[in-house]
């Protein structure tokens, strides 16, 4: 586009010079995911299954309102560019450009977020460079379901909830699990 204002030509005319005439094509750097184990696999299979399962019991409306899915992220304080500010045009035997990762270093904080389908949500931050150990864990859900409970629309306690999150170490931490049990989740 702006190859096509500067020149005065037409988009597609641009377009087809740089494909067709120079034989360039348009990429951006690709994300590879972790790769998961057999066990894992199964567990994943296990879990959507039993989604569904309820999902197909209790009916869409029920299961929007219990549904509950946490995860957390570093936000950085300061931008250096996403995976779209990071495209270019490469030529035929070049190689992908290497995405621009935040340092160490980078001042970022940690965002703690757990919603349901049906816009009900909760989010906590930490000060800047702290992470999230299991008790911020308890702490969030302990604010989550205070929250959720004095809502004046549909409130519901946590012990009617399925409480979905990944296997991140605050997660699986024996203090973690007791205090979940402990509320029914």
């Amino acid at each position: 586009r702006d190859l096509a204002d500067f020149m005065e030509v037409g988009k597609t005319t641009v377009h087809e010079i740089l494909t067709e005439d120079l034989q360039l094509r348009n990429v951006s750097a690709v994300w590879v995911p972790h790769t998961l184990s057999e066990e894992h696999k199964v567990a994943r299979v296990n879990c959507a299954k039993q989604i569904r399962r309820i999902f197909h019991t209790e009916g869409m409306t029920s299961f929007c309102n219990k549904y509950v899915v946490e995860d957390e992220t570093w936000v950085y304080l300061n931008n250096t560019g996403t995976k779209q500010n990071n495209r270019c045009w490469l030529g035929q035997g070049d190689h992908r450009p290497q995405v621009v990762r935040h340092s160490v270093g980078d001042p970022k904080t940690m965002l703690v977020v757990a919603f349901t389908p049906s816009k009900r949500f909760s989010v906590m931050s930490t000060a800047p460079k702290q992470t999230v150990d299991a008790n911020r864990i308890v702490e969030f859900v302990r604010h989550t379901g205070d929250l959720w409970r004095s809502l004046r629309s549909r409130p519901i306690h946590l012990s009617e909830v399925m409480w979905q999150w990944d296997n991140a170490r605050p997660h699986v931490a024996k203090s973690v699990q007791q205090h979940m049990e402990s509320r029914g989740v």
